[in-house]
């Protein structure tokens, strides 16, 4: 007890605010020690007789101004193609102070000069996760964790962005946080009153231990930040009626911690965000576009690109292009690499000229869909003045299928 005692003094005087443990269990309230100064005698009246551990609130900013985060490398229940994976990704950290807990992962303890978020997203993916602001980190001595090495805290820049890093070159497809609401600056000019979108109605309908936090936060900043409800709303109106829907339950304080850290954090989700994208249904969504990009999933985007990657690609496109017009395999190819070097630097021109009926338009047709819908601005036939009406927004390729009174080819 007195060695445990010791050490989380040492990190008090740091500037750490300490919460006591019996196996994972806090022994005393802490919510008011997210935003506030742990005093020495709030310290000191801790029920230390109880404890068997010890655990810092990350996020915080201590004496030397910088913030205390962890990055926690979870083993337990998960398939070995995931560990791998995660263990992969640690190779890319700098190395820190480390730390084993008790089902054989590893904490990893850094000092950040910007302030980082909890990201919990990657769990199931690669059994990494980022504690940062408003979740504990449970530290050795406490019982079944042991220190790995000597080494203190390394101070990092920004251990947010070292995060993401690490699982980009374990082969992670990463989603960076989004800079505005569902991607949209329309959206940000004022409050929004419009119609929840499937993602957060999805949400609304509770969820298992593991994503309660997850969608909680999510939840909270989406109704506080984007929709811009009172904080006390939030909170009794609607996250105790979505608490009531998870299995189990979290505890009342869990809910006031998600409304402060939402108000506090002022977090922004965005359509690409892992967890909403889960839950996305396009087609029946409100606030996106109904022209906006589809969203690959993970498998999807990698077949993708796999599929850009093959030398025979252009071989797929002129079969397929074959089920439409047969023995123009040349212009099947041209018409595709065309439209495709509109989203390029260099994009190409090109005028397909032949005899009526020679199949011009069809070879444009043939391979249409391949081709994504907002690459592409059509006009059946077109003047030199019906050009001024393409939006200005617009970028990507000008089909124009009859040109009207056409005085030059260049």
């Amino acid at each position: 007890m007195a060695d445990l005692r010791a050490a989380a003094k040492q990190y008090w005087l740091e500037g750490c605010n300490i919460v006591l443990l019996r196996g994972k269990e806090p022994l005393n309230k802490w919510l008011k020690w997210q935003s506030e100064r742990q005093n020495e005698l709030e310290f000191e009246a801790l029920p230390w007789n109880e404890a068997d551990g010890f655990a810092i609130i990350c996020g915080q900013q201590l004496h030397n101004e910088l913030y205390i985060a962890a990055i926690d490398f979870d083993v337990k229940n998960l398939p070995e193609e995931i560990v791998a994976k995660g263990r992969v990704a640690l190779k890319h950290l700098p190395i820190t102070q480390m730390e084993r807990t008790p089902s054989g992962g590893e904490h990893r303890i850094y000092l950040s000069r910007t302030k980082p978020k909890t990201v919990s997203a990657y769990h199931n993916i690669c059994g990494l996760e980022l504690l940062g602001e408003g979740k504990l980190c449970i530290m050795a001595p406490s019982t079944g964790y042991v220190r790995l090495n000597d080494n203190t805290p390394t101070i990092v820049q920004d251990l947010e962005a070292i995060f993401y890093e690490a699982l980009e070159k374990a082969g992670v497809k990463v989603e960076k946080p989004a800079k505005l609401w569902f991607d949209s600056q329309e959206l940000a000019k004022q409050p929004y009153r419009g119609k929840d979108p499937p993602c957060i109605q999805a949400l609304l309908k509770g969820t298992q231990e593991g994503l309660r936090n997850e969608y909680g936060i999510r939840l909270a900043s989406y109704f506080l930040n984007f929709k811009q409800y009172s904080p006390k709303t939030v909170r009794e109106d609607i996250l105790k009626s979505w608490n009531k829907l998870n299995n189990p339950e979290l505890p009342t304080k869990e809910l006031d911690a998600m409304v402060k850290s939402a108000v506090q954090g002022r977090y922004v989700y965005g359509c690409t965000d892992p967890i909403l994208r889960s839950q996305c249904n396009g087609e029946k969504c409100p606030i996106a576009p109904k022209n906006a990009v589809k969203l690959l999933t993970p498998e999807e985007r990698e077949n993708a690109e796999k599929l850009l990657a093959d030398p025979k690609m252009l071989d797929y496109v002129v079969k397929f292009g074959r089920r439409r017009l047969i023995g123009e395999d040349n212009v099947l190819q041209t018409n595709f690499v065309i439209i495709c070097s509109g989203q390029t630097k260099y994009p190409v021109s090109c005028i397909l000229s032949g005899f009526s009926g020679s199949g011009k338009n069809e070879s444009f047709r043939a391979v249409k869909l391949l081709i994504p819908s907002e690459w592409l601005f059509e006009f059946t036939t077109s003047t030199p003045e019906a050009v001024k009406h393409i939006p200005e927004e617009f970028t990507g390729t000008l089909v124009i299928y009859e040109i009207s009174r056409l005085e030059s080819k260049t």
